[in-house]
């Protein structure tokens, strides 16, 4: 038998990247400076974004992956998350040239395999931190197979509703770094991964209100799920003082703090969940933690 083939940023960056990939000024990269707070932000987003293939797992099995309008869209939500990652790497990557000289830093020539070690290190890193999980976040997929077997429209309800409020708030995530950042190419960067993002929510409300307007069992289930189950998105897989410092660096002023009540409004909005307040409760948290 040959060698086991590595699969990575190469199979991905090229032939099969996003037309935008290739337009991104890459080599601009170490020329303007992010604060310790965007910088640490932009590390926590990658590292979420690169996580992205293990939340599908709590679907498999269930009778909606039969579904050809969820396992397509599935698809390609897994495959534009994972290009979030290798973008997000890529531009870790190069900033990290201001190391040499912050002054007088060198251009990042993405074609320089000196320079550009992401893919290796992106791999590793991806594996290390998922080694480093405990046993219910590497095994507890198999526990929401079985709760999704007995309780079929009302999981896929539920699914669909945390779902939509991990897209919504990291599409207002990538939106709040962009203007706090005003790092030039990182906001090339997130304003073609945005609207992915806001897809991607667009996807998963439809998901989710095509259970909730039918059943009222999957409104209750739903409603326990957002309240008791829900954290911002990342938290579990991250440590929580890494979460509630992103979170609060997000919505850390007062105008913040009213853009994060308008996206919580939006999910209230969804049949059952008139009463959410998750998302104000977690920055409240959050700010209080940080």
């Amino acid at each position: 038998m040959g060698s086991r083939p590595e699969f990575g940023e190469s199979h991905i960056i090229g032939s099969n990247a996003p037309d935008w990939f290739h337009k991104i000024n890459w080599q601009d990269i170490p020329q303007y400076p992010l604060s310790k707070d965007a910088l640490f932000c932009l590390e926590y987003m990658r590292d979420v974004e690169g996580h992205t293939p293990w939340y599908k797992r709590h679907l498999m099995g269930h009778v909606a992956m039969k579904d050809p309008n969820i396992t397509d869209f599935l698809g390609l939500w897994e495959f534009q998350e994972l290009s979030h990652d290798i973008a997000l790497s890529r531009f870790v990557e190069g900033y990290r040239l201001r190391d040499i000289n912050p002054q007088n830093p060198p251009a990042f020539d993405v074609h320089d395999p000196l320079q550009l070690s992401s893919e290796k290190s992106r791999l590793e890193r991806i594996k290390q931190q998922r080694e480093e999980l405990s046993f219910w976040q590497k095994h507890g997929w198999m526990a929401s197979i079985l709760i999704a077997s007995i309780t079929k429209e009302a999981f896929l309800a539920a699914y669909g509703t945390i779902g939509a409020i991990n897209e919504l708030t990291t599409k207002t995530g990538y939106v709040q770094l962009s203007k706090k950042a005003k790092h030039p190419v990182l906001t090339e960067i997130l304003d073609n991964i945005i609207p992915d993002e806001s897809n991607h929510y667009a996807r998963y409300k439809e998901i989710a209100e095509a259970s909730l307007t039918k059943n009222p069992k999957a409104k209750a289930f739903t409603r326990f799920a957002a309240k008791h189950y829900w954290s911002p998105v990342g938290e579990g897989f991250q440590p929580s003082p890494r979460t509630n410092r992103v979170v609060a660096y997000i919505f850390g002023d007062e105008e913040d703090r009213a853009l994060a009540e308008r996206i919580n409004n939006q999910i209230a909005e969804f049949p059952g969940l008139e009463n959410f307040t998750g998302i104000i409760d977690q920055v409240e948290k959050a700010k209080k933690a940080a």
